[in-house]
C-alpha cells in the first residue's frame, strides 16, 4: 500500500520556532520517527528539555527504536514514572528485531510486564520465531491457549504456524487456528500450507474440504502437496476437480500437475497439459516449460523434449540437466554429451548424471575421463 508523503509542519511549527508547543514537538517526533531522521530527532528530543515541556515519552521511545539506538530509548524508558504497556511493547518489538542477542532482553521485558496482550504475545511469538528460538516460542502460544487471554488473533496463528514449521509439528499451529474468532483465507492457507510442509496430507485435506470458499491457492497447496509427497493419483484427481469446478489454472497449477503426470508416466494427460497451457497461456514462465521437458524427458519422449527445449528461449540449469538426465536413462550418451559441452555452467548434479550414466551403460572409460576434468575444472 502506497501512503501519502509526510509534509513536516509549516515553517513557524519546526524546531526553531520562538515557542514551540508539546503538540508541535510530537508531530515532529512523529516526522522523525517516519523518516528515521536521528539528529533531527536528538535536537526535538533536546529542546523539549530545555523548554520544560512535558514530553510524549512513548514518541521519544517509538522514535530511538526507529533509528536502532537502543541506548537512547532504555534511558527514557528507565525513566518513565509509570510504564506503559505501548511503550513496553515498543522496546520489546525494537529488540526482537535487533538480533540473537538482544532477544533475551526483549523476553525480559516481556516477562516484567504487570499484563500482556496480544500485541505483545505475538511480538515475543515473532521474535523467537524469527531467531529460529522456535522451542522457546511454542510455550509462549501455549500459554495463551491455556489461560484463555489475551486471545490469540490471525498474527498469532502466522507466528506459531512459522513455529511450528520449524520443527516440524503442526500441532500447536491447529490448536490455535481452532480458537480464532475468526479466519480468514490468508489463515485457511496457511494451516492447510502447515499441514503439507510436514507431511500430514490427511489433516491438510481436512481442513481444504471444511472451507465453505476455496480459491485458486488453496487448491494450488493441495495439488502441490499430494505432488510433492509422492501421491501423485491423488494431485490428478483433485486437479480434475479444480478444472470441473472452473477454478483458475495457472504456474502454481502446472508445476505440480506436470511433474504428477511424469512420475507416474501418463504422457498422454501432460501432453493435454502442454497444449491447454501452449493455448492459454500468452507468456510461459520458465519453471512451466522446465516441467513439459522433464515430463517428456521421463517418459522417455526425447525427441519432443529436446524441441521444447530448443524453443526454451532463456534457459537455466533445471532446463539442461532435464534433457541431460532424459538421455543418460535412456543409454544415449553420446546424445547427453553433446548437450552436456554445450553447457555455459555446470554443477556438481549434472557431472554425477554424466558420470553414473556413462558408467550404468557400459561407458566407464568415458566416466573415468568425465570424472577426471571434473576434479580438474572444479580446483
Amino acid at each position: 500500500m502506497k501512503h501519502a508523503p509526510y509534509h513536516l509542519p509549516a515553517k513557524q511549527d519546526t524546531i526553531t520556532s520562538p515557542h514551540p508547543t508539546s503538540w508541535r514537538l510530537a508531530s515532529l517526533h512523529q516526522a522523525s520517527t517516519r523518516t528515521h531522521s536521528r539528529s533531527q530527532g536528538r535536537a526535538i528530543h533536546a529542546l523539549i528539555i530545555t523548554s520544560g515541556l512535558k514530553p510524549r515519552v512513548h514518541l521519544l521511545i517509538a522514535f530511538y527504536c526507529s533509528t536502532e539506538d537502543l541506548t537512547c530509548a532504555h534511558y527514557v524508558f528507565d525513566r518513565m514514572p509509570q510504564r506503559d504497556v505501548v511503550s513496553r511493547t515498543t522496546l520489546l518489538a525494537a529488540h526482537g528485531r535487533a538480533g540473537a542477542r538482544a532477544l533475551a532482553v526483549a523476553r525480559q521485558l516481556f516477562d516484567e510486564m504487570p499484563t500482556s496482550d496480544t500485541v505483545a504475545y505475538n511480538t515475543i511469538i515473532s521474535a523467537c520465531g524469527h531467531h529460529g528460538k522456535f522451542r522457546e516460542a511454542l510455550p509462549l502460544v501455549s500459554a495463551m491457549l491455556e489461560q484463555g487471554k489475551p486471545r490469540p488473533d490471525g498474527f498469532t496463528f502466522t507466528a506459531a504456524s512459522s513455529a511450528c514449521a520449524g520443527l516440524e509439528d503442526q500441532n500447536l499451529g491447529s490448536q490455535v487456528f481452532y480458537e480464532l474468532p475468526k479466519r480468514d483465507e490468508f489463515t485457511w492457507t496457511t494451516m492447510i500450507t502447515g499441514f503439507v510442509r510436514v507431511g500430514d496430507l490427511e489433516s491438510a485435506r481436512r481442513v481444504f474440504e471444511v472451507m465453505r470458499e476455496r480459491f485458486d491457492v488453496e487448491w494450488n497447496a493441495m495439488i502441490a502437496g499430494y505432488s510433492q509427497h509422492g501421491l501423485y493419483m491423488e494431485a490428478l484427481d483433485l486437479f480434475r476437480d479444480m478444472n470441473g469446478k472452473g477454478i483458475m489454472l495457472d504456474e502454481f497449477t502446472y508445476t505440480s500437475l506436470l511433474p504428477a503426470c511424469a512420475n507416474i508416466g501418463l504422457v498422454r494427460t501432460g501432453m493435454e497439459a502442454h497444449a491447454y497451457i501452449v493455448h492459454r497461456e500468452a507468456e510461459i514462465s520458465l519453471p512451466v516449460w522446465n516441467a513439459i521437458v522433464s515430463l517428456y524427458a521421463k517418459c522417455a519422449r526425447m525427441e519432443v523434449a529436446t524441441k521444447v527445449f530448443d524453443a526454451v528461449r532463456e534457459k537455466d540449469l533445471v532446463s539442461w540437466n532435464a534433457v541431460v538426465s532424459g538421455y543418460t536413462t535412456l543409454g544415449m550418451i553420446t546424445e547427453a554429451r553433446e548437450i552436456f559441452e554445450k553447457m555455459v555452467e555446470r554443477k556438481e548434479l549434472t557431472w554425477t548424471v554424466m558420470i553414473s550414466g556413462s558408467a550404468q551403460h557400459g561407458q566407464g572409460e568415458e566416466g573415468l575421463t568425465l570424472f577426471n576434468r571434473m576434479r580438474h575444472e572444479d580446483s
